[in-house]
């Protein structure tokens, strides 16, 4: 992580249940609506984020988009829901990706920045390699 800071490099959260979803969810992230029942799933990452974010800065944390590959991401949410079509299937399409960053935003503030200006900072990020 310190490398990563130093260089001013990027790190790309996988919004999988089983690459995150037994991280601590911070307290902070979880809706007071929810009495303390966020497990997993979308809080996980929002908690990922604040400590991935912590560590580098909110504009070097992004989404990894591994959306191609054999792995699950996040299973439909049962408890405490956000009224998303996250909360019936869940996240397995690259085309939600805009509901889930909206949600991160919601649940962190701290991962407003990413969402705006991600796509940029990436490419800022890539453009320092060549």
């Amino acid at each position: 992580m310190k490398q990563v800071a130093a260089t001013h490099g990027i790190i790309g959260l996988i919004p999988s249940e089983e690459v995150i979803g037994k991280a601590v969810v911070q307290s902070e992230v979880c809706p007071p609506e929810c009495l303390g029942h966020c497990k997993g799933n979308i809080w996980a990452v929002a908690s990922e984020f604040n400590e991935m974010a912590d560590a580098v800065g909110e504009r070097n944390v992004y989404l990894g988009t591994d959306f191609n590959g054999a792995m699950q991401h996040l299973p439909p949410i049962k408890h405490c829901r956000t009224f998303t079509p996250l909360d019936a299937k869940g996240l397995f399409n690259i085309g939600q990706t805009s509901i889930l960053w909206a949600q991160l935003t919601e649940f962190t503030p701290r991962a407003v920045q990413s969402a705006r200006n991600g796509a940029l900072n990436f490419i800022d990020t890539w453009s320092r390699l060549y």
